[in-house]
């Protein structure tokens, strides 16, 4: 971590700059690029190799490596899925940029014709966007058990090879992982056109894998840009920056708290299914059922406080003399590696949440996690009343297990496998819940928005939202209020306007610095509407602050879920 703050400073230094732009080229010359070959011919061309030197992980989505005509997913859970590559390189003037950049005009070799290699990229691009789009989009999640039948798509591709290699412990792990492998559900379709494309035009593809490479270090470079060099560190090094931050400023007593407070709100949600005046027998017994297997990870695992844990996962070998660029390519590769051992076991948590302040859900495993940096002030102490930690990360508990049970979540069974839990009944009044609560999002008046936002954009969130209020209002209502201590300087408030308002607190901020246009791709609702939209929908919240029937906090018609 020292090392790479020290190296990012450095590249304010235009020398060091320069040199990272040779060190790029440098690196691509080795990996062996068609276009840099005048003699390149296509008894040169080893597709395997080529995808195991040119394999990256996705910066925009950590779970993800890019193999350039498929990708690698690991989706929050202990499987791998293969699954076409998005998105593909088919903005020729970004490719133009990024080829003009490693290769200027002053220093580019002389066969080379930059137009033409350009062209090629971009054309190759576009091939593989026309067979995406010869199946339809499928949900992240849906997939088959067809490792065998991919691997006879691809018969000039070692899979079995690419995906061991990428193991820590290449031999044994493999053992754990190989009946882990699934293809997205449509991907086998597109696999022969992919492969035919790449064995009609091995010059292209090669090019193409290479070009994906480039573009990824070229972010790194980009990345310098916009990211001061303390926020680089925790955002390429999240396992060490976890690390640090547990060893030195987490109170490990926070555990044991967070632990019992996840039973007291999945207790509470599992009474609230039970108590359903609409939900029927099939969709109670599946949801109560679900909630009840679901998996907990609590903080920063116990396998990893011993010394030297992290390092057989993540271990980067460094010196003073290795510059920014390899760094950063050496951080790439050893961040692969508990990637893949996640999921053959050997590492017991996943890697990408890292320095998070947040807690997950994920559907493949239907696992909550709730990682240590949102156990903190100000959202959570041990010394925090039991009704301040509800209404601060109890909330926030409640919207994760929420999202086991939203429009997607509720497609899928205790073991992350797609089954509907409801039947035709339950469906339709489901559709009604779902409706009710876009509906008020559209007509909500937003002090930074007006009435002009979208709530099927953010439709997920608002139903994760509204169930987690819910469980966590129950969970407050469950405490011997008698055992409970007033915030000093508020004696005078009740306890139920002290948890409203320590609720609320979690949404403060200032007004919001985006743009309409950029608000309504969020899927997150806006704050003011996470905190009025959400306890507007709260009978509780009216009661407590004595709301009039009718006034903005407290609509005739509320929202709720179960």
């Amino acid at each position: 971590m020292h090392h790479l703050f020290a190296k990012c400073q450095e590249m304010a230094d235009p020398t060091k700059q320069s040199d990272f732009f040779q060190e790029w080229r440098s690196d691509v010359e080795q990996i062996g690029w068609p276009m840099l070959n005048p003699n390149w011919n296509d008894n040169l061309f080893d597709l395997t190799g080529l995808l195991r030197k040119t394999a990256v992980i996705n910066l925009d989505n950590g779970f993800t490596i890019n193999y350039g005509i498929f990708s690698l997913l690991i989706p929050v859970a202990r499987k791998v899925f293969i699954g076409a590559n998005s998105p593909h390189a088919t903005n020729f003037y970004e490719i133009q940029k990024v080829l003009n950049t490693i290769f200027p005009e002053s220093s580019r070799p002389a066969h080379l014709d930059m137009l033409r290699e350009v062209q090629e990229v971009h054309w190759f691009g576009l091939e593989l966007q026309k067979i995406d789009a010869l199946t339809p989009q499928r949900h992240i999640l849906d997939v088959e058990n067809n490792y065998e039948a991919l691997k006879a798509a691809f018969p000039g591709l070692n899979f079995d090879y690419l995906i061991s290699d990428l193991l820590s412990n290449h031999v044994l792990s493999w053992n754990k992982i190989k009946n882990k492998i699934y293809g997205a559900r449509g991907f086998l379709e597109k696999a022969p056109h992919i492969n035919t494309l790449v064995q009609n035009y091995k010059r292209a593809a090669g090019n193409y894998f290479v070009y994906q490479y480039v573009r990824n270090s070229y972010i790194y470079g980009a990345t310098l840009e916009k990211s001061k060099c303390e926020q680089l560190v925790p955002l390429f090094l999240p396992l060490p920056s976890l690390r640090v931050f547990v060893r030195n400023h987490f109170d490990k007593e926070a555990i044991k708290d967070v632990d019992n407070l996840v039973e007291s709100i999945r207790s509470s949600f599992i009474e609230m299914l039970q108590n359903s005046e609409w939900a029927h027998e099939k969709l109670k017994n599946g949801a109560i059922r679900k909630a009840k297997i679901m998996k907990k990870l609590i903080s920063y695992p116990q396998e990893l406080e011993t010394p030297g844990a992290l390092d057989k996962h993540f271990n980067i070998h460094l010196d003073s003399s290795v510059s920014y660029y390899w760094t950063m390519k050496r951080i790439e590769r050893a961040s692969i590696n508990p990637l893949l051992d996640y999921v053959s076991s050997d590492f017991p948590m996943n890697p990408v949440f890292g320095f998070m302040s947040n807690a997950v859900y994920t559907r493949a495993d239907n696992t909550i996690n709730v990682l240590a940096p949102i156990m903190d002030e100000p959202l959570f102490h041990t010394s925090f009343p039991n009704y301040a930690k509800i209404a601060g990360i109890g909330f926030v508990i409640g919207h994760e297990i929420g999202h086991g049970f939203d429009a997607e979540g509720i497609l899928f069974d205790e073991n992350g496998k797609q089954q509907i839990l409801f039947d035709g009944n339950d469906s339709m009044e489901y559709a009604k819940k779902i409706t009710c609560l876009i509906n008020q999002y559209n007509n909500y008046d937003d002090p930074s928005f007006g009435r002009k936002l979208n709530g099927s954009t953010t439709i997920m969130e608002l139903l994760a939202d509204e169930i987690g209020q819910d469980a966590a209002w129950r969970t407050f209502k469950k405490l011997d209020l008698s055992q409970e201590k007033k915030i000093i300087g508020f004696e005078d408030l009740s306890f139920e306007k002290l948890y409203f308002r320590i609720g609320a607190l979690k949404w403060c901020s200032p007004r919001s610095p985006l743009t309409l246009e950029d608000q309504l791709k969020q899927v997150h609702a806006t704050t003011s509407f996470r905190v009025n939209g959400v306890f507007a929908n709260e009978k509780g919240f009216a009661e407590a602050f004595n709301c009039s029937a009718g006034s903005p906090m407290n609509p005739v018609k509320k929202c709720t879920m179960f």
